[in-house]
């Protein structure tokens, strides 16, 4: 299990610790209304929906393990999210500190438009 390259203790983690307040609230989890028999329909007030870290190898292996349960619905999420790897690191450069920009000014009287270039920012 371990030539996934994956740190023994991320795995270990994963596998053997269960966050207590995953089953705190829950209701359909808890041993008094297990439906162990599968007798009698399972409905939605039964269901109960978790998700679990994508992990190529892992992952799947432990989902089709609780996927058996017909009262746990499964979904995946990534570890790091797209907005944790792509952060903006620069700010949005304000419309008049711009330089190298062509404008248009349109005049009060007529409707003709001046229209001009300028090589410093616009603020100057």
């Amino acid at each position: 299990m371990y030539d996934i390259s994956y740190p023994k203790k991320l795995i270990n983690k994963l596998l053997y610790t269960i966050p207590i307040d995953l089953f705190e609230n829950s209701t359909s989890i808890q041993s008094d209304s297990v439906n162990s028999t599968n007798e009698g329909p399972v409905t939605s007030e039964n269901k109960q929906y978790f998700s679990l870290p994508l992990i190529k190898e892992l992952t799947p292996k432990i989902a089709n393990v609780i996927k058996q349960s017909q009262e746990i619905i499964l979904a995946h999420k990534q570890l790091k999210p797209e907005r944790m790897l792509f952060s903006q690191l620069k700010d949005r450069t304000k419309p008049l500190d711009r330089s190298h920009v062509i404008y248009e000014i349109p005049y009060q009287d007529c409707s003709l438009k001046y229209i001009g270039q300028k090589q410093r920012n616009l603020k100057s």
